[in-house]
């Protein structure tokens, strides 16, 4: 009787498949970078510039996670508007630059000086030396006439977070609300996350620090080893 022949078809397909998985496997091994025994991951280095939503304690800054994010430096100061944060900036050098800044400036009049807010913030980029760039938006605010011309504080807030999100996208940079998970839809503290209606709670805060780290590794170059 003539011998039957077994299709060995999906033998070799199954073979195939685990010779390319391997293949895969090894390169991706080897693109990766791995720190060896005597060293370890360097935490992302970050830069700051921003007004009291930074500056003060158990804001977002305070409330990193230091063994993965390293701020080397930057200029915060609670009250301040961004060409007064710039005056005392030093350079700094940084894997990543977070401005957060303009509050303060509208302050003064609400819609005369977003032109001057943006223009600050580039040069604050321009004078630290930051492989990524962070703009960030402007928190919430529970007082709906407090700026000295008496205009309308949060739609001035709208608007500059409207300006600073097209500054990042005109030069390459990011821009993110860290804010979102506080603020309601009318521009106010969602409620139990401010208790003076400007400033957000050390809860709140977390909740920006957190948002932050995720932007920050988000754009963060890979890790490099650094002996230990």
């Amino acid at each position: 009787m003539p011998r039957q022949l077994r299709d060995v078809r999906p033998g070799i397909r199954i073979a195939l498949a685990l010779v390319l998985a391997s293949v895969s496997i090894s390169l991706l091994t080897a693109v990766a970078p791995r720190c060896s025994a005597s060293s370890q991951a360097s935490p992302v280095t970050l830069a700051f510039a921003g007004d009291s939503t930074t500056a003060k304690p158990l804001s977002w800054l305070h409330q990193l996670n230091t063994s993965v994010i390293d701020p080397v430096g930057g200029f915060a100061h609670s009250g301040w508007t961004s060409g007064q944060v710039l005056a005392k900036l030093s350079r700094v050098k940084a894997d990543v630059l977070v401005v957060m800044l303009g509050i303060n400036d509208l302050h003064y009049s609400a819609t005369d000086h977003i032109g001057d807010v943006i223009a600050n913030v580039n040069r604050i980029v321009a004078r630290v030396s930051a492989q990524k760039v962070i703009l960030s938006a402007v928190a919430p605010s529970n007082v709906t006439h407090w700026w000295r011309d008496g205009s309308d504080s949060r739609a001035a807030q709208a608007a500059l977070n409207v300006a600073l999100r097209a500054d990042a996208i005109d030069h390459g940079w990011d821009y993110t609300d860290p804010w979102a998970r506080l603020r309601a839809k009318d521009g106010s503290y969602l409620p139990g996350y401010s208790l003076d209606n400007i400033h957000p709670t050390p809860a709140g805060s977390a909740l920006v620090a957190r948002s932050l780290t995720e932007s920050i590794l988000a754009i963060a170059t890979p890790a490099r080893c650094r002996r230990v």
